[in-house]
């Protein structure tokens, strides 16, 4: 089975990131149309200092399993939330956004 590959392209000046999906093909995406191209279990990050925005060419959806974390979309520090293990990030494709690990360690269940 043929499997997507995500691509990291930095741009302006590496300040933004965008993470690509290649293109494929299956016919079982096309009759169902949900693809699941990749997951992540208890897969643990450090705390993260800077606000780097990204956004994705597909759905993510991160459930903090343990430790804090931040979400931020933009317009200054004081626009962050911070939220605790039990939360749940679901990001549309396109969305300009960063989250991770707030004063401690992020861990996640993500798809």
């Amino acid at each position: 089975m043929d499997k997507p590959i995500i691509i990291d392209d930095k741009i302006d000046n590496g300040q933004y990131a965008i993470h690509r999906l290649m293109p494929f093909k299956n016919p079982l995406y096309d009759e169902y149309g949900l693809c699941i191209i990749g997951y992540q279990r208890a897969g643990r990050s450090q705390a993260r200092h800077n606000f780097f925005l990204r956004h994705f060419e597909f759905y993510c959806i991160s459930h903090l399993i343990e430790g804090r974390g931040f979400y931020y979309q933009g317009g200054g520090v004081e626009n962050r939330k911070v939220f605790e293990s039990g939360s749940c990030v679901i990001v549309s494709p396109g969305h300009k956004h960063c989250y991770g690990g707030y004063e401690n360690f992020y861990c996640e269940d993500a798809i």
